[in-house]
């Protein structure tokens, strides 16, 4: 097992851990935000990753802030709170 492997492992026991005190009213969030980036950060997930992609099907013409889009085509969107 590499040691990439082991520390993503430990990190979701770790979090598993933490969950489960959140479920029995401790107060865990600020530490589950921090475990669940400490994840993302060791396998290298980017917003990218997350994004959702929409087709724009043909003859549909889209306006998005002066960019202009027509179809067929693909979008891939990113929520608010993930754009840089």
């Amino acid at each position: 097992m590499t040691m990439e492997k082991r520390r993503v492992d430990d990190l979701i026991a770790y979090l598993d851990r933490l969950i489960a005190l959140d479920a029995n009213e401790h107060r865990t969030t600020r530490e589950i935000t921090a475990c669940l980036t400490e994840i993302q950060r060791e396998l290298r997930i980017g917003p990218w990753d997350r994004a959702e992609t929409y087709e724009v099907p043909a003859g549909v013409t889209l306006d998005i802030g002066g960019a202009i889009i027509e179809g067929p085509a693909s979008l891939n969107v990113l929520t608010r709170g993930e754009r840089g």
